[in-house]
């Protein structure tokens, strides 16, 4: 088992990509469409991923055959305000 660490990151050192339809995909860990997080040494391998979808649009994004994924969605204070029944997801 590995120790636990902390590693510091920066926002600045965060990989940042902008698809054609506005949606701005931050690379925290792994690989993402060409670019790698700064996070590294994780025996688990994982890819963590800041995504944000502008509003009205949906996105589909890929996940590896086998892979194992966890999603939180998180909306605007106000829209949630507005519609706590409803998820953006």
């Amino acid at each position: 088992m590995t120790a636990p660490r902390y590693q510091d990151v920066k926002a600045a050192e965060i990989p940042e990509i902008v698809d054609d339809d506005g949606t701005r995909v931050r690379v925290v860990c792994g690989d993402f469409w060409g670019r790698r997080g700064p996070i590294e040494g994780v025996a688990a391998d994982p890819r963590y991923l800041d995504v944000s979808v502008p509003p009205g649009k949906r996105k589909t994004l890929p996940v590896e055959v086998g892979a194992t994924l966890s999603l939180t969605c998180l909306t605007a204070p106000a829209a949630s305000m507005r519609h706590p029944s409803r998820s953006a997801c």
